[in-house]
């Protein structure tokens, strides 16, 4: 079984196609444009429509080629050679066009963002903009991913860590790591169970982000109520003294108390254990596959 991820973006004639036309049993045509000889893509390969959706990708639907069309020749256009004379680049070369009618076999509506699946899909390294692993026209997926993307399974521990260590500041992160490293003797993280990488986790936020939040809090409803008469409540700030930039105290503690408030309704820590409970066998099969990964802690951010 080969399967493969397709831009709709990228893939011009799919975005004429909306969602309630492709229903099961459907067929469509599509059409690859590429300098490369041949293609990867193949009679009864396994195809996922990947649409994208504001700054997400969404996978509509899964379908089989069905048919394979003629290849045609694209010379470059005038205007292209024109171009890349202009601008001192070697001229353009010519590109094939390679055309495909598919079958859609079922829809996709179960976990099937990117930003639902993007910690549980090998392919994604690239946390903060994840939908650069599927820029181009096609990307061949591994079975796993394939595995993952069609049954909407959620690696539930690791996209906890994701989005929690990802959310933090890129200066919180290192400051993270270099903790890690201390607790656990190691630099790579790779040996560390994830729930236990998730636990220390939550005793950093709680130590070095919450407790400050707290006292952001306290403050701001210090000012509000005993120095509002004396001083501009709402446009006291303070300065970072290594990037220069200024933050209001009241924007951080306005978003502190939102989380505050988010945290008294849902604990994640019982949320995240009964996700594992529900699907052990889920679980399991993530632990194996990224069994030899390190934490998703992206620096980029």
């Amino acid at each position: 079984m080969q399967a493969f991820a397709i831009n709709t973006k990228q893939v011009p004639i799919l975005q004429v196609l909306s969602n309630k036309d492709l229903h099961k049993g459907i067929e469509a045509s599509f059409s690859i444009l590429s300098e490369e000889k041949s293609l990867d893509i193949r009679l009864k390969n396994i195809i996922i429509l990947a649409k994208p959706q504001n700054n997400d990708l969404m996978f509509i639907n899964e379908g089989i080629i069905t048919k394979i069309g003629e290849i045609t020749q694209v010379p470059p256009s005038t205007k292209d050679i024109e171009r890349a004379i202009a601008n001192g680049r070697p001229s353009p070369k010519e590109k094939f066009r390679y055309n495909y009618t598919f079958q859609v076999d079922k829809l996709l509506q179960k976990n099937n963002l990117l930003s639902d699946l993007q910690y549980s899909l090998t392919a994604v390294d690239n946390h903060k903009v994840p939908q650069s692993h599927f820029y181009q026209q096609y990307r061949k997926l591994q079975k796993n991913d394939y595995d993952t993307i069609v049954n909407g399974w959620v690696y539930a521990s690791r996209t906890a860590f994701g989005k929690l260590v990802n959310a933090i500041p890129r200066k919180n992160k290192l400051e993270f790591m270099l903790q890690a490293m201390d607790k656990f003797d190691t630099i790579d993280f790779k040996s560390i169970p994830l729930l236990e990488g998730l636990d220390f986790l939550y005793e950093y936020i709680n130590s070095r982000i919450l407790s400050r939040g707290k006292l952001l809090v306290e403050t701001n409803k210090l000012i509000h109520n005993k120095l509002n008469k004396q001083l501009p409540a709402d446009e006291i700030g303070f300065i970072d003294p290594v990037t220069g930039t200024t933050n209001n105290l009241n924007t951080q503690a306005t978003i502190f108390d939102q989380l505050f408030a988010l945290e008294k309704k849902a604990d994640l820590k019982s949320v995240l254990n009964e996700a594992i409970k529900q699907n052990p066998e889920v679980q399991d099969h993530f632990t194996r596959i990224f069994n030899k990964q390190t934490w998703p802690i992206d620096l980029r951010q």
